[in-house]
């Protein structure tokens, strides 16, 4: 038989024809009863003892979508039914399995009793019973779960949301037998598809294609299609030869560990995944206990939350697992976090509280950031990971680039303030491989770093939707582990392959700087509200936390469970916007109920009597601020609460004029057409303008978005080739005109999108500030608004969390060509020699600095997977800050920390208060206050420096203090220090804690 089209379709037919029917020697009908159906899931003893369960046809309908309906299987093992070597007796169950991803559709777990034994996916059907004997009933229920299949085209679907899924049935029961399958024929069948399977991958003309195609022939022949099970040792023995032929010496190397990339939500919301989670744990621990020598890793502290409340007996031998050391726990965060959109703190936070976890649990910390499947990973995320305890992360994500493939595999990642981790990217490229020959050869060839490292790492067993390993990826193992058609593999979790295989050795590579992802760009911008709510929690957090400290009472255990609420809708399908409609709205509740719940109390916190301002910002503020959408004079110092606010500015600071199409704060002078476009924005001290001769800027821009795929994920390049439309104004004018501010408002249409922009000057300020306020209800387009701005700078510089990077503002390379849409926090900035303007924002994060203009995406209106997303009520906030000279020496960090914690009204038991603050050099921040997590009462500080250089000065904490130490970002591993004189390096993150004399 030669390698043709014609004789490989005859293999594939011989195995879909013949030998696939052979699999079930005999069969036996299961007697099906069923309960109706439930859109909220009921447990497994309510649905035994429900009285209206009813008889069920095999083949009937079943599944509203996401509706569960338990069926229970009953079945007599015939006489002559005794397992033995060549015969297993098992459950076969089909729920309707269709041909996309296991974990993307329907889904079942099936108990005996109250235990659960396994969960059920389209290749894992089959229910293994060793123990049934002849005679022996076999009695289980199975909840089947009516996932609706949302992966696919991309297509705008109805399914994402119980209110307008329709309610016809999406799955029929085609299977509920018994069956005695042919351990024989599987094995026949598994060898010939890995010979099938390496054949594709080998280059025509390698040796070893001849002595594959040989062997697969004379299978072949050997197997007779009336008779397979009589044929199937024939035909093994065929292919027996060339299977024994041991790998090569010296071939690159790997090492597999089982795993289940389990999404928090995604496709489905939290309450599916703790069913999901569930389904996982289960299936794992039946392939540790059917498969010694396999490891199972798995992360999450939020899932292993989950899994300790829904059953506590499970997770009993999950520890017990953990503490052989064949279930390793990974990644030490409370969920697998997007990383580019939350604070600084709230990664700090994922650590805190995971690890925190896994100790609790487990009597032990995560020693890597384990993170497969981010959309990108910030250059100040070493630093965070180091002080979290790690010293190793893992990644696969950026064999995603859609420009340019990624130099490296193992190498050394240095971030913004020179820590280093050791990293590793899987050349498998997936965190779900099945351990086919091919996926193993592709790893070897891809391997980037073959002269400083010999192996690589790779994560079998089905993700995304969960599942874990299956018994036939362990059986194919058995098979390749050590095979003359692939390279060497090994069992070992993702710790030991860091212990044994990456060492920090003198020549390995480094990457410095961020890692930016060039696909999924669209997701700093999709789901406005979602990203909007988690701010506002953010916020609120921090607040409490201050507050609580400067009012002397520690209320951490009761923030605690607030934060982990918040970190797990951080999660990387959850913030970045990219999950079905149901998921958004229940996040959108989620953290509306925490920011509620945080001030709550916050106001429990600071007593009730007086009616203050406070300032929560690490600056102090003296100015124009918006509270509660009156317009007064400020002054408060950094981090404190006292009266004031008036309508009076000091003799230093001039009034706002309003002068027809102008207005004019004594530092700034804006100037508008009849359009409602910004035709010059002067800065007074240096007589430049910031809008180039002639031009417009503030222009709210109407782009088509429409990516070929991953539509709430993506930002296509060609989409951003268009000019986009400019939207004109209907109305223009100043609705605001006092000596404190004047806002100039504009109103613009496109279609049935109604948008009120609200420009602001305020008196003594070097910002305009701008509100846009939308009914968007646009399709497939982004709205950017666009700043034209006469500075030559060829790169712009861009908040991260924890600090700044530079970015290029052209296209020199193919790397910069890729860097069209970018992440920032706080700012994005251009300048030259003794001027710059920055655009701010607090809320959107999506930035476009290439060219001569800075562009912010404000909105989408992506259609996949939430066909609604975005539309309705929207409310954004922006500004253009101008200055003299180097803008950090100005005050960039300081204005984006006003802009970031503004002026609230609270109320207090004390006329003024203040929480710590720091003293010396200004280019040091405070990014929290909060009392320890163990309950002492210890005040900790966490501080960074901010300009990119060294900071002195010293923590005024605001109360006498008996001892301090420096700790690591879990509070941990003090080093005592004489007084609270510090001194910070460049971008470098200090905590200190304090205790209180």
């Amino acid at each position: 038989m030669h390698a043709t089209p014609e004789a490989l379709a005859r293999v594939n037919r011989l195995l879909r024809q013949d030998i696939r029917p052979a699999l079930i020697a005999d069969r036996r009908a299961c007697v099906v009863e069923a309960t109706e159906e439930f859109l909220d899931p009921v447990a497994a003893r309510a649905a035994r003892d429900a009285a209206h369960v009813a008889p069920f046809t095999r083949g009937g309908v079943w599944g509203r979508a996401w509706h569960t309906r338990w069926f229970r299987l009953t079945a007599t093992v015939p006489d002559g039914w005794s397992p033995d070597e060549r015969y297993e007796v098992a459950l076969h169950v089909d729920l309707g399995f269709g041909t996309v991803l296991p974990g993307f559709q329907a889904e079942g777990l099936v108990h005996s009793g109250d235990r659960p034994l396994q969960g059920l996916q389209p290749d894992r059907r089959f229910v293994p019973r060793p123990d049934a004997r002849p005679g022996d009933v076999v009695d289980l229920w199975v909840e089947a779960a009516a996932t609706p299949m949302l992966i696919g085209d991309f297509s705008p679907t109805p399914l994402g949301d119980p209110a307008t899924a329709p309610e016809a049935p999406l799955y029929s029961l085609r299977a509920a037998e018994l069956v005695r399958r042919d351990r024989d024929v599987g094995a026949l069948r598994l060898e010939l598809i890995l010979v099938l399977d390496l054949l594709g991958a080998l280059p025509e003309g390698d040796p070893l294609r001849t002595r594959l195609l040989h062997a697969l022939t004379s299978a072949v022949v050997a197997v007779r299609p009336d008779d397979v099970a009589g044929s199937a040792a024939a035909a093994r023995a065929a292919l027996a030869p060339v299977l024994a032929v041991p790998s090569a010496p010296g071939r690159h190397r790997l090492v597999a560990s089982g795993h289940a990339h389990l999404d928090t939500a995604w496709l489905w919301p939290l309450r599916e995944t703790r069913r999901k989670v569930l389904r996982t744990a289960v299936n794992a621990l039946g392939i540790l206990a059917r498969h010694p020598g396999t490891v199972f890793t798995m992360s999450q502290a939020c899932q292993y939350a989950w899994l300790e409340e829904d059953r506590p007996e499970l997770f009993a031998e999950v520890r017990e697992r953990v503490a052989e050391g064949r279930w390793e726990v990974a990644g030490g965060m409370w969920v697998e976090t997007d990383l580019n959109l939350p604070d600084g703190e709230s990664l700090v936070r994922q650590f805190l509280h995971g690890q925190r976890a896994f100790t609790a649990w487990f009597g032990r910390r995560c020693e890597g950031a384990f993170l497969p499947d981010d959309f990108g990973y910030p250059a100040s995320f070493p630093q965070i990971a180091r002080l979290a305890g790690c010293r190793w992360f893992f990644t696969q994500k950026l064999s995603w680039n859609d420009t340019n493939r990624f130099p490296h595999h193992t190498f050394r990642w240095q971030g913004l303030d020179g820590s280093s981790l050791l990293t590793h990217f899987s050349p498998v490229e997936t965190y779900s491989a099945t351990l086919v020959p091919s996926q193993l050869l592709h790893a070897e060839r891809t391997f980037a770093d073959h002269a400083v490292q010999d192996a690589s790492l790779v994560l079998y067993g089905h993700g995304d939707g969960g599942g874990g390993p299956t018994d036939e990826m362990l059986e194919r193992f058995a098979l390749v582990a050590d095979w003359c058609g692939t390279p060497p593999v090994a069992h070992g979790s993702v710790g030991s392959f860091f212990d044994d295989h990456v060492h920090d050795r003198p020549d390995l590579p480094v990457w410095s700087g961020e890692l930016y992802l060039e696909t999924h760009r669209g997701t700093s911008s999709s789901q406005r509200r979602t990203k909007q709510a988690n701010r506002t929690c953010e916020l609120a957090l921090h607040d409490a936390e201050l507050w609580s400290v400067a009012a002397g009472r520690d209320l951490q255990d009761r923030l605690a469970p607030l934060w982990r609420r918040t970190l797990t809708q951080q999660f990387h399908d959850v913030l970045p916007g990219s999950s079905i409609a149901w998921v958004h709205a229940e996040a959108e509740a989620e953290l509306t109920e925490v920011a509620g719940a945080v001030r709550a109390l916050e106001q429990e916190v600071l007593g009730d009597g007086h009616d203050v301002l406070a300032n929560p910002a690490s600056v102090p503020v003296r100015g124009v601020v918006d509270v509660d959408g009156a317009a007064m004079w400020v002054e408060l110092d950094t981090a404190s609460w006292g009266p004031g606010g008036g309508d009076a500015l000091p003799a230093d600071v001039g009034p706002v004029v309003v002068d027809g199409h102008s207005i004019d704060n004594g530092r700034l002078r804006l100037v508008w057409d009849e359009r409602g476009h910004v035709v010059s924005l002067r800065h007074h001290a240096t007589g430049r303008d910031v809008v180039p001769p002639g031009g417009r800027a503030d222009l709210l821009v109407l782009r088509q978005d429409r990516p070929a795929q991953f539509d709430a994920w993506d930002v296509d390049e060609l989409d951003t080739r268009v000019a986009g439309t400019v939207l004109e104004a209907s109305s223009v004018e100043v609705v605001e005109a006092g000596p404190l501010r004047a806002v100039l408002r504009s109103v613009h249409a496109a279609g049935r999108t109604r948008i009120v922009r609200n420009l602001t000057m305020a008196a003594g300020s070097d910002r305009l500030e701008v509100v846009v306020e939308a009914d968007w209800q646009a399709s497939e387009q982004r709205l950017q608004v666009v700043w034209p701005v006469d500075v030559h700078a060829t790169e712009a510089t861009c908040g991260i969390q924890f600090g700044h990077v530079r970015r290029p503002r052209h296209a020199n390379t193919s790397w910069d060509r890729a860097r069209f849409e970018s992440t920032a926090h706080r700012y994005v900035h251009v300048g030259e020699h003794g001027f710059g303007v920055a655009l701010m924002a607090d809320g959107p994060h999506g930035y476009d600095v290439r060219g001569d203009a800075l562009r912010l995406t404000l909105l989408r209106s992506a259609r996949y997977p939430d066909p609604g997303a975005d539309r309705g009520t929207q409310r954004l906030a922006y500004a253009v800050w101008v200055h003299p000279g180097e803008a950090f020496a100005a005050g960039l960090e300081a204005e984006a920390a006003r802009r970031a914690h503004p002026v609230r009204r609270i109320r207090a038991a004390t006329a003024s208060g203040r929480g710590p603050r720091w003293t010396g050099d200004p280019g040091v921040r405070i990014a929290a206050v909060k009392h320890a997590e163990d309950g002492s009462g210890d005040v900790v500080v966490r501080l960074w420096e901010s300009h990119g250089g060294r900071g002195r000065g010293a923590l005024d904490p605001g109360f006498p203090v008996a001892a301090a130490t420096i700790t690591d970002l879990l509070e941990e591993a003090g080093e005592p220090i004489d007084g609270l004189a510090l001194e910070l390096r460049p971008f470098q993150i200090l905590t200190v804690r304090v205790t209180r004399a």
